[in-house]
């Protein structure tokens, strides 16, 4: 079973404000409570450049735990960023940043995510509704959470 996303979110800030926000890699576990761990590895400065790999566990909002590694393939400043994940779900994703008419963004998400055991295969294909509002649910709170993090700053 995948669950495949391609989910838009419009912001009012520019893209060049947009993708400001997305660098600052240090603080998404300050924005993202369900982010329970994050490890971008040893080179903080590079944290969101093509090659690194990020090491991360979630709390889905159906409080099953999963753990995965990220792997920036591409990363074109500013607005585009390629990857591949690993480990409890796999398959790719991808971010992109347009410019709207009004002069804010739209960030549009990518992915198609299989999960990588036969355990929770069977979890998602049995409960695959439930899976799939998981799933689109940390999205939106993701995109939500992201947009406080540059209105408040």
């Amino acid at each position: 079973m995948q669950l495949e996303s391609d989910r838009r979110y419009r912001f009012s800030a520019n893209p060049e404000r947009v993708w400001e926000t997305l660098r600052a890699v240090d603080r998404y576990q300050s924005w993202w409570p369900w982010l329970v761990e994050f490890d971008t590895g040893p080179d903080a400065d590079r944290a969101l450049a093509p090659g690194t790999t990020w090491h991360c566990a979630v709390r889905s909002p159906i409080q099953i735990g999963l753990r995965f590694s990220i792997t920036l393939d591409v990363v074109t400043d500013p607005g585009h960023i390629a990857a591949t994940v690993t480990g409890d779900l796999v398959g790719p994703a991808s971010v992109s940043i347009s410019r709207l008419a009004s002069g804010g963004s739209e960030i549009r998400l990518t992915s198609t995510m299989a999960p990588r055991s036969t355990t929770l295969g069977m979890m998602m294909r049995i409960a695959r509704p439930l899976a799939k509002w998981a799933h689109d649910h940390l999205l939106d709170t993701a995109a939500h959470q992201f947009e406080q993090a540059f209105t408040d700053a």
